[in-house]
């Protein structure tokens, strides 16, 4: 069984494909190899949970199982500085500048701008 990150098709207004900026930011900062080393833990418990829950059913594994609390998990470390100081360049300047569609008065900063189709789109799922 395998660990895969992955991204649904869909497309910024600028054209770009979201499994493009995935990949673009993933070569840049390796953030989904950062993420699997912040929370092996907590990923490796979830996977643990999720075979469990099926061999307690008595019937063989789907060929795609999803990781709901992993794919929060992501989705929560991408907008809230979890990879801020950790790889070089991030938070990016632009976050700093707070130059992003949405201004935040409330919220903390986030760590990319103009990354919330990439985030809606990632999935963490368990392969067969």
């Amino acid at each position: 069984m395998k660990i895969s990150f992955e991204v649904k098709t869909g497309y910024y207004k600028n054209r770009k494909s979201v499994k493009w900026v995935a990949q673009w930011i993933e070569n840049n900062y390796g953030i989904v190899e950062l993420f699997s080393n912040m929370y092996a833990d907590a990923i490796a418990k979830e996977v643990q949970e999720v075979l469990l829950f099926y061999s307690m059913r008595k019937k063989p594994y789907p060929k795609v199982m999803g990781l709901e609390k992993s794919t929060k998990l992501f989705q929560y470390a991408l907008t809230n500085k979890k990879f801020d100081n950790k790889i070089a360049g991030v938070p990016t300047k632009r976050s700093l500048t707070r130059k992003g569609k949405i201004k935040r008065k409330h919220y903390p900063r986030p760590s990319f701008v103009d990354t919330g189709l990439y985030r809606r789109s990632l999935q963490i799922v368990l392969r067969k």
